[in-house]
């Protein structure tokens, strides 16, 4: 019984810093492509890295918990964008940049366009986006 416990737990500790190096590895691969993209691209993993660390909290914290991410002004009504979470990743796209940062849950979905209000959630859980 206990060698069945601890090679669960052993199993999710794996599992954890495996997700963890995925995350480190992306983040690099991104950064580098956006320094290409001077300060849009800047902006952009910048909101992205903040809207998946409250979507991480709201995911660690479980169902039934709630928050709210307001975007900056850096993107303005008037620039297309889009934020959606789906699968481990979240995915900003600004007119040609395109940001993901790695997620703790694949049970999160949402999209946000501009102008409009739009909540992702998580069980029982809601992320808004203001």
């Amino acid at each position: 019984m206990r060698r069945a416990q601890f090679a669960v737990e052993m199993l999710a500790v794996m599992s954890l810093l495996l997700l963890l190096g995925t995350a480190i590895v992306s983040q690099a691969s991104v950064q580098q492509s956006l320094a290409d993209q001077g300060s849009r691209g800047a902006s952009a993993m910048a909101i992205a890295e903040e809207t998946a660390s409250v979507l991480n909290a709201l995911v660690l914290a479980g169902n039934g918990t709630s928050a709210t991410l307001r975007l900056p002004d850096a993107l303005p009504d008037d620039t297309p964008y889009s934020v959606a979470a789906r699968s481990h990743l979240l995915e900003l796209r600004w007119e040609d940049v395109v940001v993901q940062a790695p997620l703790l849950a694949g049970a999160v979905t949402g999209e946000l366009v501009p102008g409009a209000m739009f909540s992702a959630s998580y069980g029982e859980g809601v992320l808004r986006f203001a």
